[in-house]
């Protein structure tokens, strides 16, 4: 006799006799619960088939009694005999679908009007079970003028423990399948299944998947072998980890690297530009106030004077916001109040949208207030609105949207800028915020708008966001803390 068959038999043994012991135990708890079932059921039913006999002898005459009987037969299904039995133990009245059965003795009726207290029967007739309640009969008042005698076929009460006992056998039945195929797959387990985890475990490591352990499921010299693998092919693991951070580390300095040359490059670009464009646009802007001030006070060009000069100083702020990005200055944070800001934006952006033909639309909260540099947030709002109007065709829609919201426990606003315009490729978008890379036509763009913009935000302790669903448009989201209604004084 094998191992195998060996221990098959000691454990499947003690299990037959086990789940036989359980079957017993069930069959008999269903038994008992059915039964109760039943009887509380006719119980409740003589109970109220009593009530209607004692009023039907109070109010009604004989003939009326037995049709009552006779009604109560016939509607109830389970219900075979009524009988009314008067005090002389006689039956006054009856409506029987068992002639000739000899029903409960007459001791009983005698007890049951002695004692004034219902009593019940079990008994068969031909073969069928049957169940007879005794309950006695007050109609005029507390004192015991007969009994009623109820007899129902149990026919349903056999059909339950019938099914029971046939749900309990089908039950064990599947329960020592399921004991013996587990059984089985134990003992496969046993011996086969870790040398073949173990191999398995080998050749994911010659292939290179190391965060795959093999399974201990015991604890012999195989499993002892298994634990001995797993911590070798750990320590392989958090090796090549470590490798590979140090790796994305490099490389992220490298990038750093890369970037900072990038952004100081275009700030020596910016600066010569600036500056060669600052020193005429001071010599126009210092021969028009001359002119002004020759003129008299009421000469009609004063006003048309007036303008230019306020554009060339419009000019003049443009090329230091221009030029911000590449001087190191901290973030002039306060509580800044979000329409003021747009008050300014709004105007440079929509000559923009109505010359491209783009609907702008706004949805914001007139008591808004931010913890930001105004200034930042102007420039970082103008790079958004531009690249949206660019991106959307003639037709389209960019939207401008603020509302509030928690992130954790920190209260925030969040500024979103959508489009409906064609999106952003799935493949640029992680490069999206890398100085200088651009996907517009040559001479169109510099790449360093969103760049930029996302070191203002971060400057203000904030994060931008960029969502890209395919064919929906792109959306740029703006996180910024929000302040409360505090006086514009620096943080």
């Amino acid at each position: 006799m094998g191992l195998r068959l060996r221990l098959a038999l000691t454990i499947l043994i003690p299990l037959v006799a086990i789940l036989g012991i359980f079957a017993y135990i069930k069959v008999d708890q269903d038994r008992a619960i059915r039964r109760e079932d039943f009887t509380r059921h006719t119980e409740i039913t003589s109970r109220a088939i009593q009530l209607a006999v004692e009023h039907a002898l109070r109010h009604d005459s004989p003939a009326d009694v037995a049709q009552l009987l006779s009604r109560l037969v016939v509607k109830q299904a389970e219900i075979v005999q009524i009988r009314l039995i008067d005090p002389s133990l006689q039956t006054s009245a009856a409506s029987d679908l068992l002639p000739g059965a000899a029903g409960p003795t007459v001791g009983r009726l005698r007890l049951v009007m002695d004692t004034g207290q219902p009593d019940a029967v079990d008994w068969r007739w031909r073969g069928t079970r049957l169940h007879t309640q005794i309950l006695p009969l007050r109609p005029r008042g507390e004192s015991v003028t007969g009994a009623l005698e109820i007899t129902y076929i149990a026919a349903s009460l056999d059909a339950a423990l019938l099914s029971a006992n046939y749900g309990t056998a089908l039950a064990t039945a599947l329960l020592f399948l399921v004991l013996l195929v587990t059984i089985g797959l134990a003992l496969q387990r046993a011996v086969l299944r870790p040398v073949a985890s173990l191999m398995q475990g080998i050749q994911r490591v010659a292939e290179g998947q190391l965060d795959v352990p093999v399974p201990v499921a015991r604890r012999d010299e195989l499993g002892r072998v298994a634990e001995a693998f797993n911590a070798m092919a750990a320590r392989l693991l958090a090796a090549r980890q470590e490798l590979v951070a140090e790796t994305e580390r490099s490389l992220d300095l490298a990038r750093q690297l890369h970037r900072t040359e990038s952004l100081a490059t275009a700030g020596k670009l910016c600066s010569s530009i600036a500056h060669e464009i600052g020193t005429p646009l001071n010599v126009i802007a210092g021969r028009t106030e001359l002119v002004l001030q020759a003129l008299p006070d009421d000469s009609p060009y004063r006003e048309d004077l007036s303008i230019a000069l306020a554009q060339i100083d419009h000019v003049a702020r443009i090329i230091r916001a221009a030029l911000d990005p590449f001087q190191p200055r901290k973030a002039d944070v306060r509580p800044t109040s979000l329409a003021s800001v747009l008050d300014i934006v709004l105007p440079l952006v929509r000559h923009t949208a109505k010359r491209r033909r783009v609907t702008l639309a706004v949805s914001a909260a007139p008591d808004l207030r931010l913890l930001v540099d105004a200034g930042h947030l102007q420039q970082v709002l103008i790079n958004l609105l531009m690249n949206a109007l660019e991106a959307v065709p003639e037709g389209g829609r960019v939207e401008l949207a603020a509302r509030r919201v928690t992130e954790g426990d920190r209260p925030v606003v969040e500024l979103s800028v959508s489009d409906n315009g064609p999106g952003i490729p799935p493949d640029v978008l992680p490069r999206i915020f890398e100085p200088f890379y651009t996907t517009k036509p040559q001479g169109e763009g510099t790449g360093l708008g969103l760049a930029v913009s996302r070191d203002l935000v971060t400057d203000n302790d904030g994060e931008l966001r960029v969502a890209s669903p395919p064919g929906a448009g792109a959306t740029f989201t703006v996180v910024l803390p929000e302040a409360s209604a505090a006086p514009d004084t620096p943080r």
